[in-house]
C-alpha cells in the first residue's frame, strides 16, 4: 500500500492543513480552496483531493423544526454541544484521511436520504412514532438524514476506462469509513468503492432512536437495512458487491435477505448475529433472583458503552479507547499512520450523541446478559438453498473472537451448489481487513469461486488453518457467531 510519508499539503487546490471546524467543513462544501500550504514531495495532498458533493434530496431548506432533537442534522440545526461534537469529528476524520494512499482519487460527501426512508412493509412503518404537539403546534422532524460517504477510485482508472462495478463497505460496531484505510488502494483497482458510515454512526446523522421508533430487535434491524437501501437509491446504484464487518456483517446479511436482487455478491467478515447466542445459558434453571439480576443488567446495558465513556471524562475515555483499540491502532501505525490518529478518530465518534442513536439501536439486537435477539441462521439457509440470496463469502480471522466454527462446519457445508464459501485469514483476529489485508482482498475479489479460483484456500480445503482455529478456541469461552 502506497501512503504519503508526510501528511502535509500543497498549494495546488489543497485544503489548508489547519484542523479547524471551518477547514474541515471545506471538505464538504467547497471543491477548491485558496489558501496555500507547504509543498509535499511528489504528489498533491490527499486532503486537497477530497471533493465536495451532497446528493440533493430536498428542494428547500426550512428553519429549525419545533422539537428537533439532538443529532438529527440535515435541514435541522444542531444545538451547540452537538455542533461542537460534529466539528470535532470532522476534524479527526480529516486528519485520518490525510493518510489515504497517493494513487487513489477520493470524494467525501454526505448523501441525503428522506426522513421517512423505509418501505411500507418495513417494521419501521409500524414502529415509527408520530410527531407530537407542543404549544399547539405540530412538531416536525428533519426533512432528511445524511449518510457520510467516501467514494474512492484508483487514479489510473478515473478517466478513459470501462466503468467498474460498485463495491460498498460497511463498518462494524463503533467503527466508521476510516477503518478501511488499508483497503482502498487495492480494492479501487477493481471496483468503484463506496465506504459509508451507517445511520447513527460515524459522521452520519444521529437521530435519537427511541424518539423516532418504538425500540424492538426488528425495528433496529430495519433502521440499518432500510437506511442503507435509501442510500443506494439516492446514489443511483443498480447493483453492487456488499462487504460488511462484524456488526456491519449482520447489517449486510440482513440487507441481502431483503434485497438480494440488488447484489452481485455478499462478503461477510467476522459477522455477528448469524447463528446467534444465548448469554450465560439463558434463564433455564435460573432462580428468580438470578433472573431479576440478569434483567437489571440487561436494562443497564441500554445505557451503552459509548454513554459510559462520555461520562468518564475525556482523559479517561481516551485512555480506555487507547487500550481497547490498541491492537488495531498498532497495526495501522506500522504503515505510517500514527496510532493516536486512529484513537482520536474513534473517540470523536464515540463522543457524538453517545447512547442515543446507532448504539441505542444496537442494544435492541444484543445484550451481553441475554445474548443475540435476532439470529439469521434459519432465514439464511432457506434463502440460500432456494436461490434467493446472492453468492455468499464468509471470512474470519484464525484467532477471531467471533466463532468461525458455525460458518466453517455448519453453514457453508449445508449450502448446496457451492453458493457459500468460508475462509480463515492467517494471522488475523477480529480485524482481518487490517491484520491480513492481502488475504482479505483476495477473498473479496474472488472468494465466490472457492479454492479453485481464489488465491486463498477455503477452510474445508485447509485443515491446518482449521486446526489452528480450533486450538485457539477456549472450551470455557462463549461461542458468539
Amino acid at each position: 500500500m502506497t501512503t504519503h510519508s508526510s501528511p502535509s499539503n500543497t498549494s495546488d487546490g489543497a485544503v489548508p492543513a489547519a484542523a479547524t471546524a471551518s477547514s474541515t467543513d471545506a471538505l464538504y462544501t467547497s471543491a477548491t480552496a485558496t489558501a496555500a500550504a507547504p509543498a509535499e514531495p511528489a504528489s498533491t495532498s490527499t486532503l486537497g483531493r477530497l471533493r465536495s458533493m451532497v446528493t440533493p434530496r430536498c428542494s428547500t431548506r426550512r428553519s429549525t423544526p419545533l422539537g428537533a432533537r439532538h443529532g438529527d442534522h440535515g435541514s435541522v440545526s444542531l444545538n451547540t454541544k452537538d455542533a461542537r461534537q460534529l466539528a470535532q469529528y470532522r476534524k479527526a476524520e480529516a486528519e485520518l484521511l490525510r493518510y489515504l494512499p497517493a494513487d487513489v482519487t477520493p470524494r467525501l460527501h454526505r448523501v441525503q436520504i428522506p426522513h421517512e426512508f423505509w418501505s411500507d412493509d418495513s417494521p419501521l412503518a409500524a414502529a415509527a412514532k408520530k410527531p407530537g404537539v407542543l404549544c399547539g403546534k405540530r412538531r416536525k422532524g428533519p426533512e432528511y438524514f445524511e449518510i457520510n460517504t467516501l467514494e474512492v477510485q484508483h487514479t489510473r482508472n478515473v478517466e478513459g476506462e470501462v466503468k467498474k462495478p460498485h463495491l460498498v463497505l460497511v463498518h462494524g460496531w463503533a467503527g466508521a469509513l476510516g477503518m478501511w484505510l488499508k483497503n482502498y488502494e487495492t480494492l479501487s483497482q477493481h471496483y468503484h468503492v463506496h465506504a459509508l458510515d451507517l445511520l447513527g454512526w460515524g459522521g452520519s446523522s444521529r437521530p435519537t432512536f427511541s424518539d423516532h421508533f418504538t425500540p424492538s430487535p426488528e425495528a433496529a434491524q430495519a433502521f440499518f437495512v432500510e437506511s442503507l437501501e435509501a442510500w443506494r437509491r439516492a446514489q443511483g446504484i443498480d447493483k453492487f458487491t456488499l462487504v460488511g464487518h462484524s456488526m456491519g456483517g449482520f447489517v449486510s446479511a440482513s440487507y441481502s435477505l431483503k434485497y438480494p436482487d440488488r447484489l452481485d455478491k455478499t462478503v461477510l467478515l467476522s459477522p455477528i448475529g448469524l447463528q446467534g447466542f444465548t448469554a450465560s445459558g439463558g434463564f433455564r434453571g435460573a432462580s428468580l433472583g438470578q433472573r431479576l439480576q440478569t434483567e437489571l443488567l440487561h436494562r443497564a446495558w441500554n445505557i451503552t458503552p459509548q454513554r459510559l465513556l462520555s461520562l468518564a471524562g475525556e482523559t479517561r475515555a481516551r485512555a480506555v479507547m487507547s487500550r481497547v483499540r490498541s491492537r488495531v491502532a498498532n497495526v495501522f501505525g506500522t504503515d505510517s499512520v500514527p496510532p493516536e490518529t486512529l484513537v482520536e478518530y474513534l473517540l470523536a465518534g464515540v463522543q457524538r450523541s453517545p447512547g442515543r442513536s446507532g448504539e441505542a439501536a444496537f442494544t435492541a439486537l444484543m445484550s451481553p446478559f441475554r445474548g443475540w435477539t435476532l439470529p439469521l441462521d434459519a432465514q439464511l439457509r432457506e434463502a440460500i438453498a432456494g436461490g434467493k440470496f446472492p453468492p455468499l463469502v464468509l471470512a474470519y480471522g484464525v484467532a477471531d473472537w467471533i466463532d468461525p466454527r458455525y460458518a466453517v462446519h455448519t453453514l457453508a457445508p449445508a449450502v448446496p451448489h457451492g453458493r457459500a464459501h468460508a475462509y480463515l485469514l492467517d494471522g488475523a483476529g477480529h480485524h482481518g481487513y487490517v491484520e491480513a489485508a492481502h488475504e482479505f482482498h483476495q477473498v473479496v475479489l474472488r472468494g465466490e469461486l472457492g479454492s479453485s479460483g481464489c488465491a486463498v484456500r477455503e477452510a474445508k480445503d485447509d485443515p491446518n488453518k482449521v486446526a489452528v482455529m480450533e486450538a485457539a478456541r477456549s472450551p470455557s469461552f462463549m461461542s458468539i457467531a
